[in-house]
């Protein structure tokens, strides 16, 4: 492989993965909706929504498809027309945590992980494929979910946890979902699979929360209050807050995946929860 196409180059897993295809040689090619430009890419403006999205694009030996699993279906035909062989796409474990939630919207977002996968696996073809389904992803501050509750404690220097908050969890840094790209690009025995990728380490929200203090050197001060009343709360003052309503009772259910396939299939051996203070984006 040589050259490789990356969508969804800009967010939290294209901003450690594009460095690792540059450093094993590859020739890194970029697509983005807005004009980019940096870190020794070449960047593409184009929609993958459109029509005849790849036309301007070079010939390509990999496509490594960072961007929403639901836009891969339709654009097959134009990753076949670069000539790829090579497919690794994300999607994500909310496909299993979400299709019975209470939430219409998460719902919506599992039917419509179930379905790409389906029609990958359907419309392919020869191309070899891989897609990865990742748990909470934390990493440089970029993502929605662990700097969020690092940036609600910086502020008000507490987090509120539903009762005991005892779902497990398996947070995993972008770096090791990177890394795994890597491993799967010359591993035939990946192809055709929908890997699972947990984090190092299993353990509880409210554990995860106080991971989170200890790293911005803040006293652990969690709030324990009756999940009906942290919802009601949460409801009226989320957009200020950022934290969502489902997450309440998210709080409470596990969500944790067998990581054995991934390791028997690439290697993978990701790293535990400890992060720094860059990791949650709050700086020194």
């Amino acid at each position: 492989m040589t050259r490789a196409l990356v969508t969804g180059a800009a967010g939290i897993v294209g901003h450690y993965l594009v460095p690792r295809l540059r450093e094993a040689g590859l020739d890194v090619h970029c697509v983005s909706r807005s004009v980019r430009d940096g870190g020794g890419v070449a960047w593409h403006v184009t929609d993958l929504a459109q029509d005849g999205w790849h036309e301007n694009l070079p010939p390509v030996d990999v496509v490594l498809h960072l961007a929403p699993l639901w836009l891969l279906p339709p654009a097959l035909d134009g990753i076949r027309a670069l000539g790829a062989g090579r497919l690794i796409a994300f999607g994500s474990t909310s496909l299993h945590t979400k299709m019975d939630s209470p939430s219409a919207a998460e719902r919506r977002l599992a039917a419509r992980l179930a379905d790409a996968e389906a029609a990958l696996a359907r419309d392919a073809g020869r191309m070899a494929w891989t897609v990865f389904r990742p748990t909470m992803i934390w990493g440089g501050g970029l993502d929605r979910n662990i700097s969020t509750i690092a940036r609600f404690i910086e502020r008000f220097g507490f987090f509120p946890l539903a009762g005991r908050a005892p779902g497990l969890r398996q947070p995993v840094h972008a770096d090791d979902l990177a890394q795994a790209c890597m491993a799967a690009l010359d591993r035939p025995a990946s192809h055709g699979c929908c890997l699972d990728l947990g984090g190092g380490e299993v353990l509880s929200y409210r554990d995860m929360v106080m991971r989170i203090f200890e790293a911005l050197g803040r006293p652990p001060r969690p709030v324990r209050l009756p999940p009906g009343l942290f919802r009601a709360l949460v409801s009226l003052a989320g957009p200020r807050t950022r934290l969502d309503p489902a997450m309440v009772d998210r709080m409470a259910r596990d969500m944790v995946f067998d990581p054995e396939p991934a390791r028997r299939i690439i290697g993978y051996a990701p790293r535990p929860f400890h992060p720094s203070r860059d990791d949650l984006g709050v700086g020194a």
